[in-house]
């Protein structure tokens, strides 16, 4: 599938749509998107789904979380055709609301593949991430920081030992 202007647009809303009913609560405008076989490896331990119902219950119990408290800001999306499916890769900044008001959490990134069906655009599969926040800029694993946090640690036993 060629990625016109059209589609992209389409593509777009869909995804717009889809976030714009999750963050708001909205789980049956939100499941019109999702078939029954859909696959999600999230960000969290917990997020790992095998079905729409499973996201769908973990999402009806983590509703107060999300609605009216969560945001994404500064995305940045890109749109890649693997016929006949459509990846979307989504960059974004989650902010969360405290007592404070809104405050930066974390950036995430998300990858969708997408299918276009009889009945609209469906999501197949999600994957979602937030960088390491332990690694710097050319890191794969943090071991300075490894290092740093162990030796803190073994310096605490001893002085507690000798205490």
């Amino acid at each position: 599938m060629k990625i016109t202007k059209e589609i992209e647009k389409e593509i777009l809303a869909v995804m717009d749509d889809y976030w714009g009913s999750y963050l708001k609560g909205d789980l049956q405008t939100y499941a019109s998107y999702l078939p029954d076989n859909f696959r999600n490896i999230g960000a969290t331990q917990a997020e790992i789904w095998n079905s729409k119902k499973e996201i769908l219950d973990f999402t009806e119990m983590v509703l107060d979380q999300m609605v009216d408290m969560a945001e994404a800001r500064n995305k940045k999306t890109q749109i890649i055709p693997y016929a006949p499916y459509i990846m979307v890769h989504e960059l974004a900044e989650v902010y969360v609301k405290t007592e404070e008001g809104w405050i930066f959490y974390a950036h995430i990134r998300i990858s969708s593949l997408l299918e276009k069906t009889a009945d609209g655009w469906k999501v197949l599969h999600q994957h979602s991430s937030y960088p390491d926040s332990k690694t710097e800029e050319g890191e794969t694993f943090a071991f300075s920081e490894l290092k740093a946090e162990n030796k803190k640690l073994r310096d605490a036993i001893q002085a507690r030992t000798i205490d």
